[in-house]
């Protein structure tokens, strides 16, 4: 990439992952919490209702756009001959941490909760959902924060023959 086409391709990586990282944050920190406080049928209905709502073209074009993007930026730094250290482990940890984390981890569980029937569920669905599902997506939370770290520190690096 010439000119500022990459500086520009770097920070809106480094912007959607952030915005990724602070989306799982308000999970954690306070959507999930939230649902805990109400009776179990309860939260169950609404984060199923969570779960079909957030399958949409923002989410999807954020959350798991930057993963795609972060890889072709890494192509085209790799064929560019002189990678960026810190663009390819920020693609790294996004597509690890982030993407492949959600795929192997929280759509399973959300696949599952999806299926539960809250007029004859048992108790303890709630708690056995929320526990494993937020320990993926505190891991979702660093990871995009981490992310985007590297990849202002991508920005910043010198690119190759600069003083």
């Amino acid at each position: 990439m010439t000119g500022m086409a990459m500086p520009l391709a770097l920070a809106t990586g480094a912007v959607a992952a952030g915005v990724s990282s602070g989306m799982m944050l308000a999970f954690s920190a306070g959507t999930m919490r939230g649902l805990s406080r109400l009776p179990e049928a309860e939260a169950v209905r609404a984060m199923q209702a969570i779960n079909v709502s957030v399958i949409n073209p923002l989410f999807l074009g954020v959350f798991i756009g930057t993963g795609p993007l972060l890889v072709a930026l890494s192509g085209i730094d790799l064929y560019g001959g002189s990678p960026n250290r810190y663009l390819l482990a920020a693609t790294l940890v996004y597509v690890v941490g982030v993407v492949a984390v959600t795929i192997l981890g929280n759509v399973p569980l959300n696949d599952r909760l999806a299926a539960v029937d809250t007029t004859t569920m048992g108790p303890g669905t709630w708690d056995g959902y929320a526990g494993a599902w937020l320990r993926y997506n505190h891991t979702r939370a660093l990871a995009g924060a981490v992310a985007s770290g590297l990849l202002t520190l991508a920005l910043l690096a010198p690119s190759p023959g600069s003083p």
